[in-house]
């Protein structure tokens, strides 16, 4: 089997009108040492003729496809038990990285033997090149270590930048992940888990400037639609990451997890009211979410995060 130095791990779900988009400049990359695993997740739209119509002029590309419709979380993980390359990378099928992106990463991974994973800038991508904006940036070229970047995942508290568990803006040594065992959860909110164990076991993190993946809003994606599994999801990556911090003895990092649980609930409320008009229905799923939430946390952990002033506004306003 021929060695790559990067895999791009793509899981494509009924993407057909935006794939060419993404494989195109993928095949236009500075960087030319890499394969593109795309599993199609059975899409029933074109996005399978699309992909063996690229296969023709690049055998750089391996194909998968699933059976049913499992979720990001489970076509990923066929990616990454079929990956060749040295680093490893994650792209939804419908965004797209500058042209030189991965060189970039490549050459900062190559020269640096201690760092397990890098990331880069995102920019939010909609129908026109003119609503397009930066989402998360990095200036200047940092290091970091897995302290100080749970805090920046988590929001613990205010910096000039942060980290997003977006996945399309980070490149991993694969024999970190392997090692590790580090696998997706077939959950919503995966990237979440999968960003805090990533970081959690990593020794060394560079920041890249001046790079950016474009994360584009398509309005039917997972993000863009609401359920109740949204909700019982959430709480069960929490668990997931509270059982990871028991295990590994990581009482240090329980006020990033408190931090971790506003900042994915406030993704949660986005999420119900940007996707729900109606005024009962959002009201029913938020009698869900705090039925969980004090099930989860108990209403003295609730009490003893928010601080006083904080609480004395939200009482107040109420």
């Amino acid at each position: 089997m021929k060695k790559y130095k990067l895999s791009i791990i793509i899981p494509a779900y009924n993407t057909a009108q935006n794939l060419n988009r993404t494989l195109n400049v993928l095949e236009c990359q500075s960087a030319k040492d890499f394969e593109i695993i795309i599993v199609n997740d059975n899409s029933q739209d074109d996005t399978e003729k699309i992909i063996f119509n690229f296969q023709k002029d690049f055998p750089n590309i391996k194909y998968f496809k699933n059976n049913t419709n499992n979720g990001p979380g489970y076509s990923r993980n066929i990616g990454i038990e079929n990956i060749s390359g040295e680093f490893i990378t994650f792209l939804d099928s419908d965004d797209w990285p500058d042209l030189t992106t991965y060189e970039t990463a490549i050459n900062t991974l190559d020269e640096n033997i201690n760092c397990d994973f890098v990331i880069w800038g995102i920019k939010n991508e909609y129908n026109n090149k003119f609503s397009s904006y930066i989402r998360t940036d990095y200036k200047t070229y940092n290091t970091l270590n897995k302290e100080l970047a749970i805090s920046m995942l988590c929001n613990t508290y205010s910096l000039d930048i942060s980290i997003s568990s977006y996945l399309g803006n980070k490149m991993f040594k694969s024999n970190f992940i392997k090692k590790n065992n580090i696998l997706f959860d077939e959950i919503f909110f995966e990237d979440v888990v999968f960003s805090f164990k990533t970081i959690l076991y990593s020794d060394k993190i560079i920041l890249l400037p001046n790079i950016y993946t474009h994360y584009y809003q398509r309005t039917d994606s997972i993000t863009h639609s609401f359920s109740q599994k949204h909700i019982y999801d959430m709480f069960e990556a929490f668990n997931i990451i509270k059982n990871i911090i028991n295990n590994d003895n990581c009482v240090k990092y329980k006020n990033d997890f408190a931090s971790l649980i506003e900042k994915c609930s406030k993704t949660l409320f986005k999420l119900i009211y940007n996707n729900i008009d109606n005024s009962i229905e959002q009201k029913e799923f938020l009698n869900i979410y705090f039925k969980k939430l004090l099930d989860f946390c108990g209403i003295n952990n609730i009490l003893n995060y928010i601080d006083s002033e904080r609480l004395k506004r939200i009482l107040i306003e109420f």
